[in-house]
């Protein structure tokens, strides 16, 4: 599911933000419609990614809660390394299968992993977690935080990695009307850098991307067009997105 999809634009997100309206001085139901918005998002990538996501949760707060102590970096380095071992997993398990088998002249099978959505981000936000807990900027945590830190959808696919203690700020501050106004106009500035400047911009990098990989030959001026209607379209994409993230958050 992505910003710009019918289902988040005409289901989720209106979902979501009538659930905020309603209960603008119920902070606490707010946070249930924002977890279950959160597992909305997550179950929309595989059953498997949310049960992981979930998990890494779970391992996370047990080992800021019990585990790391300030200034102990044994345990720090035990913990960011234990913490890294599912991406390491995911993304490097078959490139290490075909290094091997290449020198080795062996075929052992390279399994078919899927990336879990969000993985990368959430493992560097959990560890940015234990390191704040490492360096004593935070003293306590509560599972829900914990919880709603790592599986925050409009961050949790492509970032920003967040730090805790302003997320856990701005779950407790009060929802002022100029913050709608504010968030309405930068989710919809990003969702037209998206649709209507991303999107077209990518039909005209195709043609000349897709045309040299079939054998198509082009002149100077037209490989330059799509050099540059390729970059101008990873940067209103992503630009576009993060405006969106902004919004929704």
């Amino acid at each position: 599911m992505t910003f710009s999809s019918e289902l988040f634009l005409f289901a989720l997100l209106p979902i979501l933000l009538a659930s905020m309206l309603l209960n603008q001085n119920q902070r606490n139901t707010q946070q249930v419609m924002i977890l279950l918005a959160n597992i909305c998002f997550g179950l929309w990538s595989g059953f498997g990614g949310l049960v992981l996501i979930l998990a890494m949760t779970g391992g996370t707060f047990l080992l800021v809660r019990f585990w790391i102590l300030p200034g102990e970096r044994g345990r720090l380095a035990l913990t960011i390394t234990l913490l890294c071992l599912p991406l390491l997993f995911f993304k490097y398990t078959a490139f290490l299968i075909g290094n091997v088998n290449a020198l080795f002249r062996i075929s052992l099978s390279v399994p078919d992993l899927m990336l879990p959505l969000g993985i990368s981000f959430y493992t560097f936000q959990a560890i940015s977690l234990v390191v704040d807990v490492y360096r004593g900027e935070v003293c306590e945590v509560r599972f829900r935080e914990v919880l709603l830190y790592l599986t925050f959808f409009p961050t949790v696919t492509s970032g920003p990695i967040l730090r805790f203690t302003p997320f856990r700020e701005g779950l407790a501050s009060p929802v002022r009307y100029r913050d709608w106004n504010g968030a309405l106009f930068r989710f919809v500035l990003g969702l037209s850098k998206k649709v209507l400047i991303a999107d077209r911009l990518a039909l005209l990098a195709d043609y000349y991307f897709d045309g040299i990989a079939a054998g198509g030959s082009y002149s100077a001026a037209g490989l330059w067009l799509g050099s540059i209607a390729y970059s101008l379209q990873l940067y209103f994409d992503f630009s576009g997105y993060s405006d969106m993230a902004i919004g929704i958050g």
